[in-house]
């Protein structure tokens, strides 16, 4: 039996996928966390060649190789397998080449990408060219693909908290308010003037 352990980086949910021998699984904790719809791709032992696993049809392999199916947010670790000497062998460390696609594929990104951190900088130079074609070499990838893989599991959670939005002027206006005089309606006449003249002051004679 292979057991499986997913934990969600940030939140720290885990999951555990186990698949026995004849390849059924089950799975204990938060299944939205195993993605077994997922495909990956694992080394075959030629020289640069990779190939896609499927789940449903190799669930044996594709549990031992299931630290490829880490994300951003999942890293996915085999905790426990009956049989160790038939996980995934590792690629060649010396001696082999990869194109950009491959070395990409390795790194479980897209071409593009893989190529945007060579232009940086964060990733391996290739080491020879063939004609136009430049090549990687194999072991500088794998070792750059597991120390971004550590970094990427000892990454703190970062705790998100929303702080108090400063109050707008039209909200500052609101709590300075001042109630604005009584306005006539509209159309209406104003009160005639006071025809009242004021009273003279009286003479007090003593």
């Amino acid at each position: 039996m292979i057991t499986v352990r997913f934990r969600h980086r940030e939140s720290g949910e885990v999951a555990r996928l186990h698949v026995e021998d004849t390849g059924e699984h089950t799975i204990e904790g938060d299944v939205n966390l195993v993605n077994l719809d997922r495909r990956l791709a694992i080394p075959t032992g030629a020289v640069g060649g990779f190939e896609s696993v499927r789940f449903e049809a190799e669930p044996l392999r594709w549990a031992r190789a299931a630290h490829r199916a880490s994300t951003r947010e999942v890293a996915a670790e085999v905790i426990h397998d009956d049989e160790p000497e038939a996980a995934e062998a590792a690629p060649p460390e010396t001696g082999r080449r990869l194109t950009r696609a491959q070395a990409a594929q390795l790194a479980e990104m897209k071409p593009d990408s893989f190529g945007a951190h060579v232009s940086r900088g964060r990733a391996p130079r290739p080491v020879e060219r063939v004609g136009r074609t430049p090549l990687w070499d194999a072991k500088e990838v794998a070792a750059w693909v597991r120390g971004r893989r550590k970094d990427a599991e000892a990454a703190p959670v970062e705790e998100h908290t929303e702080a108090a939005a400063p109050a707008t002027k039209h909200e500052a206006r609101e709590h300075t308010h001042t109630p604005a005089p009584a306005s006539r309606p509209y159309g209406s006449t104003p009160p005639p003037p006071s025809t009242q003249r004021p009273e003279p002051p009286y003479n007090v004679s003593l």
